[in-house]
């Protein structure tokens, strides 16, 4: 799907420039100050779609997302942001890198999805990286 992959493409780009752009934050500010105010952004954001989306979401819906907010967009943040204060951008890039062939992997592992030679020679040149 072309589509698909060109919205990919330009999400890692997006990813790329933000970590270059976080690392330089980290620098100059606490973990803690950058948690909060990716928090207050990420809600806001996410605040006005929540309220707007109808259905409104099941109290479970609701719950994996308190759940999901707090392992990923706190716990996973301030890890991501505790490892980029003592790496260089270059380094810790490579490394974020993992999380594709990591993806591709569990997919294949809980999705169920086929892993194809192509795919297969990518992740291999991600981790040989």
């Amino acid at each position: 799907n072309t589509q698909g992959i060109i919205f990919v493409f330009f999400s890692a780009m997006i990813s790329g420039c933000m970590h270059i752009g976080y690392k330089k934050l980290v620098e100059t500010n606490s973990i803690a100050h950058l948690l909060f105010y990716q928090s207050i952004i990420g809600t806001i954001l996410f605040g006005v779609y929540a309220l707007i989306y109808n259905p409104l979401p099941t109290p479970l819906q609701r719950d994996l997302g308190i759940v999901h907010s707090v392992l990923i967009g706190v716990i996973g943040f301030a890890l991501y942001f505790r490892g980029m204060k003592r790496m260089q951008a270059g380094y810790s890039m490579i490394l974020l890198y993992r999380e594709i062939a990591s993806a591709a992997f569990f997919s294949f592992l809980f999705l169920h999805e086929q892993l194809t030679i192509p795919t297969i020679i990518g992740i291999v040149c991600i981790i040989c990286s």
